[in-house]
């Protein structure tokens, strides 16, 4: 079975984190546990399950947090895309970066949007599940994108890909997190290896600054079983 607070609604400032270790022995194991918890105890925690070492409960731990992606999902309206995006802050910056990502969903009415990632290198997934159906919500969806890019790239100096690709729904934004003159450079080793721009046009330099919402594919809605 998982912990109680797998089951149960946490207060929106809360968050989880499932902290893996290892060592060569035993001894540097436990000692690595030690130190760590010695960490956790300076915060306020509603609920620990202390490390595990039982294979089966660990792997339990990690198939829960694979599985987020499919339960929002599964969880989406019918006729709703998910998009998958990640982005990466400073560490320095990190807690004002996911304060910043909850209050641009709360902001633009994304309340299905899920956070995730790898604390320890700033990196954080997150999933929308948008209806882009009227032009109200691809203009909801324009404002938001524009934002992110401010607040990620501009205001934390971060970056809006850590190990995702790309892709048409953040290239219109490189720019923004390179500045004019690298992106301009980028653009030049692309004209010499593609004039004709054919290899993969715009996935990453563009020149459509509105390639996020112009390039939208509508989902069919499945029959209801």
């Amino acid at each position: 079975d998982l912990p109680g607070f797998f089951y149960r609604p946490l207060d929106k400032d809360s968050a989880c984190l499932l902290i893996g270790t290892m060592g060569e022995s035993a001894t540097e194991l436990e000692a690595k546990i030690a130190k760590i918890e010695s960490v956790l105890a300076g915060y306020d925690v509603v609920e620990a399950t202390g490390f595990q070492t039982d294979p089966k409960i660990t792997t339990q731990y990690w198939n829960t947090r694979k599985g987020l992606f499919p339960i929002v999902a599964k969880g989406r309206k019918s006729g709703a895309a998910i998009i998958p995006e990640d982005v990466v802050f400073p560490m320095e910056h990190l807690v004002e970066g996911v304060e910043a990502l909850t209050a641009l969903f709360e902001k633009h009415n994304f309340p299905e949007a899920t956070i995730m990632g790898h604390a320890l290198e700033g990196n954080l997934h997150f999933m929308l599940a948008p209806t882009m159906t009227s032009k109200k919500k691809i203009k909801q969806f324009d404002a938001f994108m524009d934002e992110l890019a401010e607040v990620v790239a501009v205001k934390y100096n971060g970056s809006l890909k850590g190990e995702h690709g790309t892709g048409r729904n953040i290239a219109p934004f490189v720019e923004a997190e390179w500045g004019e003159e690298i992106y301009q450079v980028m653009r030049d080793i692309k004209a010499l290896f593609d004039p004709d721009k054919i290899f993969n046009p715009d996935v990453i330099i563009t020149d459509n600054k509105k390639l996020h919402i112009t390039s939208l594919k509508q989902i069919p809605v499945a029959d209801k079983l």
